[in-house]
């Protein structure tokens, strides 16, 4: 309940559900689902991305 009711209020959920309260783009981990909700990349196409995408860069994500 607690993401339902920041999102219908026009705020970030918080950090402290399963979902955590922002999406982040990163490298590292197993290759298994262990991210939270963040967007995983292998370490050499994060390193990849860094060198061509500003910090700050707004990005849209879109279901399949």
């Amino acid at each position: 309940m607690a993401i339902v009711e920041s999102i219908e209020q026009g705020k970030s959920p918080p950090q402290n559900t399963k979902l955590g309260g922002y999406i982040c783009i990163h490298g590292g981990g197993n290759g298994k689902n262990w991210t939270d909700g963040c967007i995983a990349l292998k370490n050499k196409d994060i390193t990849e991305l860094y060198k061509i995408v500003r910090i700050g860069t707004p990005v849209i994500i879109l279901p399949r």
